[in-house]
C-alpha cells in the first residue's frame, strides 16, 4: 500500500469513527429526551391522580351538604349521614397514602 493510500485509509477510518461517535451521541441525546418525556408523563399522571382524590373528597362533602340540606324537609335523610361520613373518611385516608410505584425514573 502506498503512503497516500495509507493516509486515505486512516482518514476514512477517522471519519467513520467520528460518524459513529456522533451517531452514539445522537442516540444518547434522544434516549435522554425519551426518558425526560416519560418522567414528565409520570409526573402528569401523578398530578391527575392527586386531583382525582381531591375531587372525590369534594364530591363527598357535596353529598353530605345535600343530605343536610334535604334533612330540613325530611329528617329521615339524616340517617344517610353516617355512611357518607365513613365514605369521606375513607377518601381522605386514601388521599394521604402515597401511590404504589410512585418514584423517580
Amino acid at each position: 500500500m502506498s503512503s497516500d493510500a495509507g493516509k486515505i485509509m486512516v482518514g476514512a477510518n477517522s471519519a467513520y469513527d467520528m460518524y459513529v461517535a456522533n451517531a452514539i451521541k445522537d442516540i444518547q441525546s434522544s434516549a435522554k429526551k425519551v426518558k425526560d418525556g416519560i418522567k414528565d408523563a409520570a409526573d402528569t399522571i401523578f398530578s391527575l391522580q392527586e386531583a382525582a382524590k381531591i375531587i372525590g373528597i369534594i364530591a363527598s362533602l357535596v353529598d353530605i351538604a345535600a343530605v343536610i340540606a334535604s334533612s330540613i324537609q325530611d329528617w329521615d335523610n339524616l340517617g344517610k349521614l353516617p355512611e357518607l361520613v365513613r365514605n369521606l373518611n375513607k377518601q381522605i385516608k386514601a388521599a394521604k397514602k402515597p401511590d404504589v410505584g410512585q418514584g423517580g425514573i
